[in-house]
């Protein structure tokens, strides 16, 4: 994502300061909890924040806060998925996971840590109404919560090693666990930039990205360039897209899934969504 470099960097740039600030080095809870931020991700969810801002007139500057929540509110998400109680993972980001790396109730607690600072760490947005920035908290609560990521994270649970599932029971799956938080990544972004007439087209532009994104994720299961251990959801069973199409069938799926996405943002009427196009595409073609 060559074309980013500089919002990736704005963005590396000011989180590293924040998760200095907030964490300390003389707390084992704190150390977990920087060392799980402080993994080599894509920051997907926190760059469509940004461009989203900037997609509306604003500046990416005013929205810096609100994509560190978005992210530290993902790294939770990670955490928790990959202790043994769940998806029971060892390895993330290319590295060991953070229970392996610390202890499984540490790293439960750093979850849980990072969870919770996420809506403080939104809370000090300058420059932007009061009344948005709750806005925001709220649609981001609503993404992670019980009727959003963590409640497809249990249905992925659920039909874990199961039989009998209909694409319609995977792409719930796949719109709550992912889709939510993406779609929440960009309504974000738009709400900082104080232009809430966009915040429904923003909203499903995210959700059908965030489809998108996870049918790449499924066909990327096998590689080894994704930091995440190679053939899990196979080995797991897992309910995922090679289960019921082609590779072919489910990558042709994932275009049209973009393409509905593109539609959302040409409801907006705005010129100004090129780099939000260009990142999806970049999402849509990439091998790790």
């Amino acid at each position: 994502m060559d074309d980013f470099s500089s919002i990736l960097t704005k963005f590396a740039s000011f989180k590293a300061k924040r998760i200095s600030q907030r964490y300390s080095e003389s707390s084992r809870l704190h150390q977990a909890c920087t060392y799980a931020m402080s993994g080599k991700g894509k920051y997907v969810r926190p760059v469509l924040t940004l461009l989203s801002a900037e997609s509306v007139g604003a500046s990416a500057d005013d929205a810096l806060h609100g994509a560190l929540a978005v992210e530290m509110i993902h790294t939770y998400s990670l955490i928790h998925d990959d202790l043994p109680c769940m998806d029971d993972d060892d390895t993330r980001r290319g590295r060991p996971t953070v229970h392996k790396q610390f202890d499984e109730a540490t790293a439960l607690l750093a979850g849980d840590a990072l969870l919770t600072d996420a809506f403080d760490e939104m809370g000090l947005t300058p420059n932007i109404s009061a009344d948005l920035v709750v806005q925001g908290m709220r649609v981001l609560s609503a993404a992670a919560g019980g009727g959003g990521m963590v409640q497809g994270q249990d249905l992925d649970l659920s039909w874990t090693g199961k039989q009998g599932y209909q694409q319609d029971d995977l792409e719930q799956i796949h719109r709550l666990k992912t889709g939510q938080l993406i779609a929440a990544s960009c309504a974000v972004g738009c709400l900082l930039g104080a232009k809430t007439e966009y915040l429904h087209d923003f909203q499903s532009f995210g959700n059908h990205l965030g489809l998108a994104f996870q049918i790449i994720d499924d066909l990327l299961d096998d590689s080894t360039s994704t930091g995440k251990s190679v053939g899990k959801d196979k080995a797991q069973g897992k309910l995922t897209f090679l289960s019921m199409m082609s590779r072919e069938d489910a990558a042709h799926y994932a275009k049209s899934v973009t393409e509905k996405a593109f539609a959302s943002l040409e409801q907006t009427g705005l010129t100004t969504t090129d780099a939000l196009r260009q990142f999806a595409l970049r999402l849509l073609e990439r091998k790790s």
